[in-house]
């Protein structure tokens, strides 16, 4: 086994300036985020430029920020229905993701919405980072309190067949659906081989209430779903541990601070074995 020394020393404000001025020559001023396609939703990169923001008050780190966030959630990246991210987009727009959810990626970007909405007082990005989470406690977090890896692209042999709609699914449910269909950009031609993955194009037009997001939501819900990756990895709990912890202390809740402290518990009773802690752990009577 190697072994590698950690750097010693501390990061200067030269370093942290010139971090900044790089975000702002990659930033994609027309759909947030950097670079093209295919497009990650760089959640780390995020987390500085706000903390960026934090300590220097530098208006432009703050910009990219929202501008980045704002872009995501109305994305396709985004599952409007079940809350929750996918992996990245084919596109330069955040429209056509691969489908696959990974702990990983939702842990780190619920904590940016979260701290997003700290600074902001934005409650959209609270309806974000919230519903994020539920997903992660509805799907991914076993009654042990260790959450699972990754939920699957594919289901029935199609990527994204689970999340993917056509005018006349939605219409057999909800009727005259000509408001939802504007919100979520739902057309005959569709968006993703002749179907259509819902996604925000005009945050002003008339939003769709709770309701009628429950109706199409159940309906999905009775589909096949896609297969999950049931193994448990130390690091991936460790953030979404710290994420469900943050979210308890912002939002005063409770529920969230017991999941947190059952994961805490998880992994140091399941995943330490002569006081190392284990990278993997396949459990639940899995091979």
């Amino acid at each position: 086994m190697s072994v590698v020394e950690a750097a010693t020393g501390t990061l200067s404000a030269d370093m942290l300036d010139a971090a900044q001025a790089s975000f702002v020559r990659t930033f994609d001023t027309v759909n947030g985020g950097f670079g093209g396609a295919p497009k990650f939703p760089a959640a780390m990169s995020l987390e500085f430029l706000l903390r960026y923001h934090h300590r220097t008050g530098d208006d432009m780190a703050l910009s990219i920020v929202t501008h980045s966030l704002d872009k995501m959630a109305n994305g396709g990246i985004y599952d409007q229905l079940g809350g929750g991210f996918h992996r990245y987009t084919v596109d330069a727009i955040w429209l056509v993701p691969h489908f696959e959810k990974m702990l990983y990626d939702n842990a780190q970007l619920a904590r940016v919405y979260l701290h997003a909405f700290q600074v902001t007082g934005n409650e959209f990005y609270k309806r974000i980072a919230v519903e994020t989470l539920e997903y992660i406690r509805r799907e991914m977090l076993d009654e042990s309190g260790g959450f699972y890896s990754t939920q699957d692209a594919d289901s029935e042999g199609e990527e994204g067949k689970f999340f993917v709609w056509s005018v006349e699914e939605i219409g057999e449910i909800l009727g005259d659906g000509a408001g939802i269909f504007v919100h979520f950009d739902v057309t005959a031609e569709g968006n993703f081989e002749g179907n259509n993955i819902l996604n925000v194009k005009n945050p002003v037009a008339i939003a769709p209430g709770s309701d009628t997001k429950k109706k199409l939501f159940d309906v999905r819900e009775t589909r096949i779903k896609p297969g999950r990756d049931e193994k448990v990895l130390t690091a991936w709990n460790g953030l979404m541990l710290a994420a469900f912890a943050d979210a308890a202390g912002v939002f005063g809740n409770d529920d969230y601070l017991q999941i947190a402290k059952r994961n805490a518990d998880f992994l140091m009773t399941e995943m330490q074995n002569v006081g190392r802690v284990s990278h993997l752990e396949r459990w639940c009577g899995k091979a």
